[in-house]
């Protein structure tokens, strides 16, 4: 049996486009081989597009890590700790950062708001991740809602280099801070999440291994962004998808194409070619 583990955004499709019919049919036939499929993604469980539910994965990452199911049944849960929280907002605050506060079921959205600002450009000109960021902003709710729900993590953008240089030199205790890829175009210099140090997509494999009985050594993992840094370096197979920056390319051990171009079902098709051909169906 193999694990898979498919980021959503930039990989099993581009934020606000459905998945292929030829990615639900590649899932399925892993599926049928006695492989299992998972979701890995940085969105909570409550912003999972619908099209990318009835792919019929078998549990999933989300949350960045933070919360795990397997199946059906909950394996881990970590939200940031309060008292973590309350340090971060007050960095983000400090340095005039756009955030959002991204919960189980919400979202909320504190400082500048700079969506606007990229609705301006170019779809095409947009890193996967701020594409996420505008196609979830209709529902985000201002942070003077905020009743105090458990946080699994805090998105930020950030408009200068001196706010990015600030933010590391002022990052909390205990947190992973991760920056995406640099984008100019707009102004918007940096962007890129913060969570708590047990949150991550990596650690998060390796306990639904332990689920199953695996290793590392058995998990395959797809993604695009520095947010699947840690999983595709901790799978026994990471790729980078055709669309990620050179950063995510230098991590991965293979390749594939674009998520445009059903680069992740051609992918993932190789898994079951090699099973057909080699007689291991691993039922």
């Amino acid at each position: 049996m193999k694990l898979f583990f498919l980021d959503i955004d930039g990989t099993i499709a581009m934020p606000g486009s459905d998945p292929t019919p030829a990615l639900g049919r590649a899932i399925k036939l892993l599926q049928a081989q006695g492989d299992k499929v998972f979701l890995c993604t940085g969105r909570s469980t409550g912003f999972v597009p619908e099209a990318v539910q009835t792919l019929g994965c078998d549990g999933g990452i989300y949350s960045a890590g933070g919360y795990v199911l397997a199946g059906k049944e909950e394996i881990f849960r970590c939200f940031m700790p309060r008292k973590t929280l309350d340090a971060v907002r007050a960095v983000l605050d400090k340095i005039g950062a756009s955030y959002t506060l991204e919960c189980e079921k919400a979202s909320y959205r504190a400082g500048e708001d700079l969506i606007p600002m990229l609705e301006s450009l170019k779809r095409e000109q947009l890193h996967s991740e701020l594409q996420r960021l505008i196609s979830m902003n209709n529902r985000k709710l201002p942070a003077e809602q905020y009743a105090g729900e458990p946080v699994f993590k805090v998105s930020f953008m950030l408009r200068s280099e001196e706010q990015a240089k600030r933010l590391q030199a002022l990052q909390p205790e205990n947190t992973d801070l991760v920056f995406f890829d640099n984008f100019a175009a707009s102004g918007l210099i940096f962007f890129g999440e913060i969570s708590d140090t047990e949150n991550n997509k990596g650690k998060s494999m390796l306990r639904l291994c332990a689920h199953y009985g695996l290793t590392a050594a058995d998990c395959v993992a797809f993604g695009d962004s520095m947010n699947d840094a840690a999983v595709i370096k901790a799978a026994g197979e990471g790729w980078a998808m055709g669309n990620a920056s050179p950063k995510v390319k230098a991590l991965a051990d293979k390749v594939c194409g674009n998520c445009t171009e059903d680069g992740l079902a051609i992918a993932l098709m190789t898994y079951v070619n090699h099973s057909t051909e080699t007689g291991d169906h691993r039922n």
